[in-house]
C-alpha cells in the first residue's frame, strides 16, 4: 500500500524556486546589443513540389538593438557558401523575411542551411543562436484526387498517411456540399 507517513517528495513549487533562487540572473541580467539568428525557414517545406523555388528565411533580432544590417550566409546541400547584405530596421525581439536567390534542384533529399554574421557591423555576442539547417525533399511525382461526394458530404473526411502512419493531406467534411459535386486536389508525393 501507499504510505502517507513518507510524504509526496519534491513538489513543483518547491523545484520551480528552487530553480529561479539558484538563476545565474536574478537582478538586472546582461544586454545583448547585437545578436541576430535564423528563426526558421518558410520556403523550402518538407516536401516541394516544384524543383525551382526561392528560400525564404525568417530573420530574428534577438539584441537589444535594433538591426539595421546583418549577413545571410546560406548552403544548399553542403556545398560552397554564399551570402547576402540585409539592411532594414528590424527592432529589437523582431523577425523579418529575407529571400535568398532562386534554386533549381532535382527531385531527392535536400538540405539547406544559414546563418547570420556580423549584425550591426560588429561580432555577433551571441553567436548559438546564429545557425539551423533544415532538410526537405523535392518530388516530381504528381498526385491528383478527385472526389465525387454521396448524399452525406457533411459526413465525407478522407486523409493521405505516410508508411509511418503520420498524416500527410486531409480533407473534409464537406458541409455546404451537394449530392454529386466533385471536389479535386493536386498534390506531390515523396518519390
Amino acid at each position: 500500500g501507499i504510505d502517507f507517513n513518507l510524504g509526496f517528495g519534491p513538489q513543483p513549487g518547491d523545484l520551480i524556486r528552487d530553480n529561479v533562487y539558484n538563476a545565474s540572473c536574478l537582478g538586472d541580467c546582461e544586454t545583448i546589443e547585437n545578436d541576430a539568428g535564423i528563426a526558421g525557414f518558410l520556403q523550402p517545406s518538407s516536401l516541394e513540389c516544384q524543383n525551382t523555388f526561392t528560400p525564404q528565411v525568417l530573420l530574428f533580432n534577438f539584441g537589444s538593438n535594433d538591426l539595421d544590417s546583418v549577413i545571410l550566409v546560406y548552403s544548399i546541400n553542403n556545398g560552397p557558401e554564399d551570402s547576402i547584405f540585409w539592411t532594414g530596421n528590424l527592432p529589437s525581439l523582431e523577425m523579418d523575411t529575407v529571400d535568398l536567390p532562386e534554386v533549381t534542384l532535382p527531385p531527392g533529399n535536400h538540405n539547406i542551411l544559414a546563418y547570420t554574421s556580423m549584425p550591426n557591423g560588429f561580432s555577433d555576442s551571441n553567436p548559438s543562436n546564429d545557425l539551423l539547417e533544415f532538410s526537405f525533399a523535392v518530388s516530381s511525382v504528381p498526385l491528383q484526387l478527385q472526389i465525387v461526394l454521396d448524399d452525406y458530404p457533411n459526413e465525407t473526411t478522407w486523409e493521405v498517411t505516410d508508411e509511418d502512419g503520420r498524416k500527410l493531406f486531409a480533407g473534409g467534411p464537406y458541409g455546404g456540399f451537394n449530392s454529386g459535386d466533385t471536389v479535386t486536389y493536386s498534390f506531390c508525393m515523396g518519390s
